[in-house]
């Protein structure tokens, strides 16, 4: 019996197989290019006037070599023919697998459309070997020939000349890369413009983008159809994004499945102290996720350094400092709760008032989102706090933290 888990895996590579492959196709198209995924087929490519279904092989593998007997090919031949309006398609059958030495397809493989006769024979034989398998010679029953009879019969019910015009209209593309060559694929065929040293990069955030993209179509959220132009201006923007001065925006939007790994520490101390409660904990704690991955994500990609972003962290200090030592002045004689509600307006201006203060990561780039979240990691750290006595407060836990920092090497 087969193991569950790697059909699910196997369809799920499938499937981003079948997206990625979308954008290729999409790159290599007329600017008047569209594609959509599981609409007509696999992915229906609108071109220079003519539509083309492709139906997808994949295999991570090394599958048997196509030929005439291909249960694959012949069930997508069926399923092509079952449309009524067939004849205003062109048909692309790809496949990992290479295309048998021995096999008479070859002509279907070519760009030079040579061999089409032969094809054209080679499958009307086989389509009549398929349901008359004792008219033909050194041919026997099997369950093989149960699997494609419907397609054989849908086959030879055309007229001749319809078979001609069919198979004519039928490319075959064999020994197609896999889904662990997609980022060379597309920094080959979509991003040969762009320099050499961004391709890397520019591939990751379009397959990310790309991929929500098809996602949103499928869910009806987004048009069925991308356009060439759509892609076009996507690349563009992605494209500035990792140009100087700019930095990509990659975790602004996203909300982690979990906020517990952010939560038991010092931050989430800071918080208490002040009675900020269960919103604004929550707030901070996304808040933090989301900059702490940005910061790890730009310093893996190389568009970001330490040093930097530890100036930075240094500026965030300054305008905390500006803000909370006048504050700890000012309530110097207050009673606990006074310092309290101070120490929540101080937590309150981490969100909004920092953000709105004009502090940038470099010049030109200010995103709110990580402003916020570096302070909350700062907190984290005892750099930075709400509370007038935090520092007091919190002498324990300083103590503490030196003697981790001091275990930890």
């Amino acid at each position: 019996m087969p193991d569950s888990r790697f059909e699910a895996t196997d369809s799920s590579l499938g499937f981003y197989y079948q997206s990625s492959y979308s954008l290729i196709l999409l790159t290599r198209s007329d600017d008047d290019g569209a594609v959509s995924v599981e609409t007509t087929d696999d992915v229906l490519l609108n071109s220079g006037g003519t539509p083309s279904l492709h139906q997808l092989k994949h295999s991570m593998g090394t599958p048997p070599k196509l030929t005439v007997k291909n249960d694959g090919l012949w069930n997508t031949i069926g399923n092509w023919l079952s449309l009524r309006d067939w004849p205003r398609y062109e048909f692309v059958f790809v496949t990992c697998a290479e295309l048998s030495s021995e096999s008479n397809l070859c002509g279907l493989a070519s760009t030079s459309r040579e061999g089409i006769d032969a094809a054209l024979r080679s499958l009307e034989n086989e389509a009549e070997s398929v349901l008359n398998p004792l008219k033909k010679e050194g041919h026997k029953k099997s369950p093989e020939h149960r699997v494609r009879k419907s397609a054989c019969v849908r086959f030879l019910a055309i007229s001749p000349e319809e078979r001609k015009q069919f198979v004519s209209k039928l490319t075959l593309i064999t020994s197609s890369f896999n889904a662990g060559e997609i980022p060379e694929q597309i920094s080959r065929h979509a991003l040969g413009m762009y320099p050499v040293s961004l391709r890397n990069n520019l591939a990751e955030r379009l397959i990310e983008w790309w991929d929500r993209r098809v996602a949103r179509s499928l869910l009806k959220l987004s048009p069925r159809q991308i356009t060439k132009l759509e892609l076009l201006e996507q690349l563009s923007h992605l494209h500035a994004e990792l140009r100087e001065p700019y930095l990509p925006a990659d975790f602004h939007t996203k909300i982690p499945d979990s906020l517990d790994s952010e939560l038991g520490g010092f931050m989430e101390r800071q918080i208490e102290i002040v009675d900020g409660g269960q919103q604004r904990l929550e707030r901070a704690a996304r808040d933090r996720w989301r900059a702490r991955n940005q910061r790890e994500r730009w310093l893996a990609d190389e568009l970001a350094f330490a040093e930097e972003l530890s100036d930075f962290n240094d500026r965030l200090i300054e305008a905390w400092r500006d803000k909370h030592g006048p504050m700890c002045d000012d309530k110097a004689r207050a009673d606990n709760d006074e310092q309290k509600a101070a120490g929540r307006d101080m937590l309150d201006w981490s969100h909004e008032g920092a953000a709105l203060s004009g502090i940038e990561i470099r010049e030109g780039v200010g995103f709110p989102f990580f402003i916020r979240g570096s302070l909350q990691q700062l907190s984290e750290e005892l750099l930075v706090g709400w509370h007038p006595k935090f520092e007091e407060i919190l002498d324990i836990d300083r103590a503490e933290l030196r003697w981790q920092v001091d275990s930890n090497g």
